[in-house]
């Protein structure tokens, strides 16, 4: 028997989230867990055996038998070529790499936004005029990606082609 997969995991981690999912809509048992101390600075709370894995010390990080896997686009790889039943990919090189380069926008551009939105929002790393502009010029950045993502997505339900992914 297989031994089921271990992910180290965070709930708002959009990279983790995204391991998440396609482990459970490849529907491959996991366990996971929230590593205690990691976001707050405290090296000490993080468990030992989550840190001798991941230099970074960050989620996700899939842990498969004796086989650690950081980065969320290197895990997906991983996944989709050990568990190809239920493919997340589109079956086309050309729609392969579609997939990928609209992965790619959201892990790079999308993500960072949300993450520096969130930096002056919730921690007020910014105030008054400084926090205005900052959420202008973001919000800007967003209608040009969500453009772009609207025009990848054409007439099609999923970006994946004709079934999620």
């Amino acid at each position: 028997m297989a031994q089921e997969l271990f992910l180290w995991d965070h709930p708002v981690s959009s990279y983790a989230q995204k391991v998440r999912i396609a482990l459970r809509e490849k529907k491959i048992p996991f366990k996971l867990e929230t590593p205690r101390g990691i976001g707050n600075g405290d090296k000490a709370a993080v468990p030992s055996n989550f840190s001798e894995h991941n230099m970074r010390l960050e989620v996700p990080l899939l842990i498969d038998g004796d086989f650690k896997i950081t980065d969320s686009t290197i895990i997906l790889e991983y996944l989709e070529d050990k568990y190809p039943e239920t493919p997340l990919l589109p079956r086309s090189p050309r729609e392969r790499a579609r997939a990928r380069m609209i992965e790619e926008v959201c892990d790079s551009q999308y993500e960072a936004l949300n993450w520096g939105v969130s930096e002056v929002t919730n921690f007020e790393r910014a105030h008054g005029e400084q926090a205005a502009k900052l959420h202008e010029q973001a919000n800007h950045q967003v209608k040009q990606i969500q453009a772009w993502l609207t025009e990848q997505l054409g007439d099609a339900e999923w970006f994946g082609g004709e079934r999620f992914g």
